[in-house]
């Protein structure tokens, strides 16, 4: 198994802009409707946690991938596409159900492992 070279922080900045800039200019072109649009921005954001989560952390506790993100601006520029259009409102609401259904299903599923390690509680 071959593993690419580390992109450097200018590389992986680039690349988080850009990506950023290509949602958001599906958005802006009306080329998605709200539901396609939210599986695509899904999509990205959890591509983006991802490379930042497996990123190993520097002295300073910070991965590069965390330092190209925050120089990259993504995450504003998808804000400012999705704010002033119905779309991206839409878009956003829709990722936002879908996000917590999935924590709602991640806590119900470690609520449920919880109470069978748990003994019944007695009542009065």
């Amino acid at each position: 198994p071959h593993q690419q070279p580390a992109l450097s922080l200018d590389e992986a900045t680039r690349r988080f802009k850009s990506e950023a800039r290509s949602l958001s200019a599906v958005m802006s072109a009306g080329e998605a409707d709200a539901a396609t649009f939210g599986a695509a921005l899904l999509e990205t954001l959890g591509s983006w946690e991802q490379r930042i989560s497996t990123d190993p952390e520097d002295e300073c506790g910070c991965s590069r991938a965390f330092r190209a993100f925050l120089q990259s601006q993504a995450l504003n520029i998808l804000l400012e596409s999705l704010v002033p259009l119905t779309n991206g409102r839409a878009a956003c609401l829709d990722a936002s159900v879908a996000l917590a259904a999935m924590a709602d299903q991640s806590d119900k599923n470690k609520h449920d492992e919880g109470e069978e390690q748990q003994e019944p509680q007695s009542s009065r």
